[in-house]
């Protein structure tokens, strides 16, 4: 039986295939821009997608502020799951009280451990 190579193999998307083990997405990226004016509170949603094939844990660890008598930066602290195939949308909240230039960087503990080790708001 002659059997024709072509038909023997497929092309495969890159895109389909999935990522082994843990692998978070983060979007539009780990880093958040916040512009607002004086007293007036901004949100910003960050959507974390688990493109991977394993269930991940995380926890944003709450961090010191050291300007919070000029700006506060709110964010939730809870450990929550990401199962593969699915995403979650995070809230960030952040309110300037004088005028300035504020940067936070926020530690992710996850289990298992993933590349992406923290998420910046400014």
């Amino acid at each position: 039986e002659d059997i024709n190579a072509s038909e023997s193999f497929e092309i495969i998307n890159h895109e389909n295939v999935p990522i082994i083990g843990p692998s978070l997405d983060f979007i539009p990226s780990n880093i958040i821009l916040f512009n607002s004016s004086l007293y007036q509170e901004q949100t910003k949603v960050l959507e974390i997608k688990n493109n991977g094939t394993t269930a991940i844990l995380l926890t944003f660890k709450n961090v010191e502020q050291k300007f919070i008598n000029n700006a506060i930066f709110l964010y939730p602290t809870e450990q929550f799951s990401i199962l593969p195939g699915k995403s979650k949308s995070i809230a960030f909240y952040f309110k300037p009280f004088k005028p300035g230039s504020y940067h936070l960087i926020i530690d992710i503990e996850s289990f298992p451990n993933i590349q992406q080790k923290s998420i910046q708001l400014q």
